[in-house]
């Protein structure tokens, strides 16, 4: 089993991250994506456009999950790709990293501006058989305490 993850990092923030913004990335990550052609890929800082591109990429080898953590379920997120040829979903879970891990774009005291979610999910691999259960996280970025209580609720 490969898995992978990658912070795509946000598409608004070209003019900050400079070459580090994903229309520097976007092509070297594919590149890694189709040379060691992971079974499971785990992506943060996810927004729609990102969503049109991983589509159109990895489609139809990979089935895409996206999770949008704002109100209404809107702004950035967290997405899931898995290669339906290795591996079967039989669950999932989508948290908010909070006091409240039910309660949509909750969050602890203390923390930047954003909420943060999590993924739980469920897989089995189609040669082995095993079952195997996999974090995505996207945790805060400031607080190290908050960092703290949000691995916390994941490993609630």
């Amino acid at each position: 089993m490969k898995i992978v993850t990658f912070n795509l990092r946000c598409l608004y923030n070209a003019e900050v991250d400079g070459i580090n913004s994903f229309i520097h990335r976007g092509g070297m990550i594919l590149d890694v994506i189709f040379e060691k052609k992971p079974d499971v890929l785990c992506f943060q800082e996810v927004v729609p456009a990102h969503m049109t591109f991983l589509r159109k990429h990895l489609s139809p080898e990979y089935t895409i999950l996206f999770t949008q953590r704002e109100p209404g379920l809107t702004g950035e997120g967290l997405a899931v790709a898995y290669r339906q040829e290795t591996c079967s979903l039989y669950g999932l879970e989508v948290f908010w990293l909070s006091p409240t891990p039910n309660v949509i774009a909750s969050k602890f005291p203390g923390q930047s501006v954003h909420s943060r979610i999590g993924h739980r999910l469920w897989f089995k691999n189609e040669e082995s058989g095993n079952q195997f259960c996999l974090y995505n996280l996207h945790l805060e970025e400031i607080s190290e305490d908050v960092r703290v209580q949000q691995m916390d609720v994941a490993l609630d």
